[in-house]
């Protein structure tokens, strides 16, 4: 059974990556949820406020800032990746014109270009034999 669980990782991983790369920003949002839950109203006055005027709770303040950083910081990453990708999708359709347009320009300089290879080969048949 160990190639069936090998080939379900490897496809998962394809998966993952392949919805990473075309839903970049869900992806990171919904990374970056999961630091922000417990931290947000940890740091929030309410949480502050719930611990009592005397009690401090430095420990929990430090790591719920410490997950809003991480949690900012992987919604940061989440936009470049999407800046990225529709940099790419720009990038595509620019080369898919630029072809399309090769290709056109390429077909229309052949057809222009018939006539005067045919009456080169006629004024060659044409010319003396020396």
């Amino acid at each position: 059974m160990q190639n069936l669980s090998h080939y379900l990782r490897n496809s998962s991983v394809t998966i993952v990556r392949a919805y990473t790369l075309y839903r970049p920003l869900r992806v990171f949002l919904t990374l970056a949820g999961p630091c922000w839950r417990p931290a947000i109203p940890e740091c929030a006055l309410p949480g502050l406020l719930l611990h009592g005027p005397g009690r401090r709770h430095i420990q929990s303040l430090i790591l719920a800032a410490i997950l809003l950083i991480i949690g900012f910081q992987v919604m940061l990453i989440g936009l470049v990746a999407d800046l990225v990708g529709f940099n790419r999708k720009l990038m595509e359709e620019m080369l898919y014109r630029l072809r399309v347009g090769e290709a056109e320009e390429r077909s229309r300089l052949r057809r222009s270009a018939l006539p005067t290879r045919a009456l080169r080969v006629l004024h060659r048949a044409s010319a003396p034999c020396a």
